[in-house]
């Protein structure tokens, strides 16, 4: 289990996400929907949605691996020295694949 400082950091980037996400099919109901905004504005909030679920996501993400250290997780497996060190025969690799 993590601690707190993750876990709000999770109500908060699926709350924005959520909040954004229903922006994007009442855009559309305004635009194409029932034509009350016109075909410039409907791209221009298409784009701006683009940007805050697109690139302000994945910037708070980039920045919060960055500031929440208690939420980085341990990579570990045989991709870490690479396949082509695995030594053994072709099939003992293929069932270091399918291990979960």
């Amino acid at each position: 289990m993590r601690n707190a400082k993750v876990g709000r950091f999770f109500t908060a980037i699926s709350t924005y996400t959520i909040i954004v996400w229903t922006l994007y099919p009442i855009v559309w109901a305004l635009g194409e929907g029932t034509q009350r905004i016109s075909v410039n504005t409907e791209i221009i909030l298409y784009a701006v949605l683009d940007v805050l679920s697109k690139g302000l996501f994945g910037g708070w993400l980039l920045l919060s691996h960055l500031w929440i250290q208690e939420g980085h997780v341990p990579i570990t497996g045989w991709w870490i020295e690479g396949a082509g060190n695995i030594q053994g025969s072709a099939s003992e690799r293929r069932g270091l694949l399918d291990d979960d």
